[in-house]
């Protein structure tokens, strides 16, 4: 689901810059974008590539969201897991990660 979401901002920003619109790099700066457009206050672009903007940021705005429920999930799984839990603290290891690697290391004993 990120990358599908990280395709879909990429698509957004590919279609912008069609039109002379360059939304910034990064995640942070482009969703603002997206909900931008979502809401109407879409850049002045011709009615079919509005449309497809924002049919294409609804679905980077849902993707983002149902991602960060999932995350909140896995955190509340992890939160009485200690070995998931000091997982996270190496850099680049995250609840995906963590979780992962926990549910590995538990099957490996079985």
């Amino acid at each position: 689901m990120v990358k599908q979401r990280t395709q879909m901002i990429n698509t957004i920003r590919g279609l912008l810059a069609e039109f002379g619109i360059d939304i910034p790099k990064g995640l942070e700066r482009a969703l603002p974008v997206a909900r931008q457009i979502v809401d109407g206050k879409s850049p002045d672009l011709p009615i079919e590539a509005a449309k497809i903007a924002g049919t294409l940021s609804q679905q980077a705005l849902d993707t983002h969201a149902r991602l960060r429920e999932i995350d909140r999930g896995l955190l509340v799984c992890l939160r009485g897991n200690d070995v998931a839990r000091r997982l996270m603290t190496i850099p680049g290891i995250g609840p995906v990660g963590a979780t992962a690697f926990r549910r590995r290391r538990l099957d490996s004993f079985s």
